[in-house]
């Protein structure tokens, strides 16, 4: 199975012909985008950008990673999935991987399997780290990104 994440990028438009036009999703000021995805130079007034775009791809995939929502209400007094995340970087780690990612896999019982997911995970983890920025000029590229995953898909056991 191959997860495909598509059209995850700046607000658009919904307007579709069978819909009237008060139930089309329309933003035609302010900030646009999902609460807790969209980058924090929007919400001070921003343009959307490919490094907004890239922030969003990032805390997307720490929370399919981990789990946890942007928006979760655990996330208080200033702390943010980003935060969260950097915080358990690298020791503790695998301790916020949301444990049905391992479902049916047993991974404990191959060390060096087990080494290799981990490895590989937190590679995945750290590229998002870096994705998901505060700042837009800090952030990676998206070439980089690529670039930088494609090692950590090798440390996988194939299936």
């Amino acid at each position: 199975m191959t997860a495909h994440v598509g059209d995850f990028g700046l607000a658009r438009f919904l307007v579709s012909p069978d819909i009237l036009p008060s139930q089309s999703i329309t933003s035609t000021g302010g900030i646009k985008g999902s609460v807790g995805y969209i980058p924090p130079e929007y919400g001070m007034g921003g343009q959307p950008s490919v490094e907004g775009d890239v922030y969003s791809y990032g805390i997307l995939l720490l929370e399919l990673f981990t789990g946890v929502s942007p928006t979760d209400e655990r996330l208080i007094d200033g702390m943010n999935l980003h935060k969260h995340v950097q915080m358990a970087c690298p020791e503790q780690i695998m301790d916020i991987i949301d444990n049905k990612l391992f479902s049916g896999a047993d991974v404990e019982a191959n060390t060096c399997e087990s080494e290799n997911v981990s490895g590989c995970i937190l590679s995945v983890i750290q590229c998002r780290l870096l994705c998901s920025k505060e700042l837009p000029k800090e952030r990676i590229s998206i070439k980089d990104v690529v670039r930088q995953l494609n090692p950590a898909w090798t440390k996988l056991p194939p299936s």
